[in-house]
């Protein structure tokens, strides 16, 4: 008795979106500030803003400009802090409000992180 295998299937023209995949590629874990960056320096000189002045996304939907978002100095430079929003551990970057959410949930708050998407650094609210 012989037989034939047919073997059908369908095509998609569009990958399938990760949260339906179980098998989907890790996300690289976020990048933390470079080593060259000590965090750890005299805390006088390292005024700090208190987390009630950091601004969210739930405050607005607009984006904050960097300008109006608050400093912290880093051996004389200052940087911004992260736009915080409803979510544990995801930001909105300073620099790229308008992308995706930034996950800093290893990170310490009050510690310095680099921007995914322009390679700049800011501060974890």
């Amino acid at each position: 008795m012989t037989g034939a295998l047919i073997f059908t299937g369908c095509a998609t023209s569009t990958p399938p979106s990760p949260e339906n995949t179980s098998t989907s590629t890790p996300s690289s874990p976020p990048q933390e500030a470079p080593s060259s960056i000590d965090t750890t320096a005299d805390s006088s000189n390292n005024p700090t803003t208190p987390a009630a002045t950091i601004p969210t996304t739930s405050d607005s939907d607009q984006p904050v400009p960097i300008e109006d978002l608050p400093t912290k100095k880093i051996k004389g430079i200052a940087y911004p802090y992260a736009v915080k929003t409803k979510w544990t551990g995801l930001v909105k970057s300073p620099y790229a409000q308008d992308k995706q959410l930034v996950d800093v949930s290893t990170i310490s708050s009050g510690s310095a992180a680099r921007c995914p998407y322009t390679g700049k650094i800011f501060i974890v609210p």
